[in-house]
This record gives structure tokens, sequence and C-alpha cells, in this order.
């Protein structure tokens, strides 16, 4: 299980009247043009399930894949969650991350010259304590 990044886009002027609509992405809104016009929400974290990834297509977008399968990310049409689609069939619906679990995530992954340098003055006295079997 991990945590995911989604932004709810909403597409407010279009080319095509079909696609003014709210949805979810992996990436945020890449800003307006002449035949584009939207927003987002800044983005939230949900919780990625188990079995399912995020990683970049061969042109450098971001998907989430089941194994080899390209899923798709749409709007649950009661709970207004985010949820996977692979193939029709409705594999996940994404539920908000806690606060606690994304501060977990971005915590854990602070590098800086305080951890550097309390991480060297452990390993000097012998590093991590060795766990005693009974």
């Amino acid at each position: 299980m991990g945590i995911v990044e989604l932004y709810k886009v909403t597409v407010t002027k279009s080319y095509m009247m079909s696609e003014q609509r709210a949805g979810y992405d992996l990436n945020p809104w890449s800003g307006n043009n002449r035949d584009y016009e939207g927003y987002d929400d800044g983005g939230r974290e949900y919780i990625l399930p188990d079995g399912f990834e995020v990683s970049k297509s061969t042109h450098g977008q971001l998907f989430i894949y089941r194994g080899n399968d390209h899923c798709e990310i749409s709007v649950h049409y009661t709970s207004g969650l985010p949820m996977i689609l692979c193939g029709d069939i409705i594999s996940a619906v994404l539920k908000l991350a806690t606060p606690g679990q994304s501060l977990g995530r971005k915590g854990g992954s602070v590098k800086s010259e305080k951890k550097t340098a309390a991480a060297r003055e452990n390993g000097k006295k012998g590093g991590r304590p060795k766990k005693e079997v009974e």
C-alpha cells in the first residue's frame, strides 16, 4: 500500500463541450491556453492499494499500472472519490490518506545535514543496536 498525490482537475473551457468536466489526474493542471481553461485543487494524497504502482509512460506521462496493465482514474458515481478502472472493472475506490500517513511519507524522505551528522555519530558508536535473541 502506498500514497499517491491526485489532483482534482476542472476544465471550464475546451475545444469540445464533452471535455468540460471535473476529474482526477496524477498531473496538475498544465495551464490555460487558447482552447482550454481550467484549474486544479492543489493535490491531495490518497491511499494506493497493494498491487498498483505509479510509473511514467514511454512519453513521460504519469499513469497507474497493475502489473503491465495501464489503468484509468475516474470519479466514483456515488461517493465522488477517485476510482481506478482496469479495463471496464472498478478495481479500487481510493480513500484520502490521513495526515499521519502523509507526514510519515514526507518526513521519512527528508535529507538534512543534521540527520547525516547524527547518522555518522551513531555509526562511530557501532551503529544500530543488534536485536537480542532469547
